[in-house]
């Protein structure tokens, strides 16, 4: 899984409306993200927060700044 930070310093992640974790975040809207180091036993990183589930057509400009954030 990829993820990417825009503007605002939110951490973004592209998934479709019925996978799992997009259900399971309308519901309970608290997540963890995990980023790890790619070497073994590296650094590492959590960040815990509220989240928000954004679907089309609201999504489509947050959507097109995270592939803008992942291209750079």
């Amino acid at each position: 899984m990829t993820a990417g930070v825009d503007d605002t310093r939110r951490i973004m992640v592209s998934t479709y409306p019925e996978r799992a974790n997009a259900v399971t975040l309308r519901r309970h809207p608290t997540a963890s993200v995990l980023v790890l180091s790619d070497e073994w036993n590296g650094p590492w990183a959590q960040v815990d927060g509220k989240a928000e589930v954004l679907d089309l057509p609201d999504a489509l400009e947050p959507l097109v700044d995270y592939y803008r954030s992942m291209s750079d």
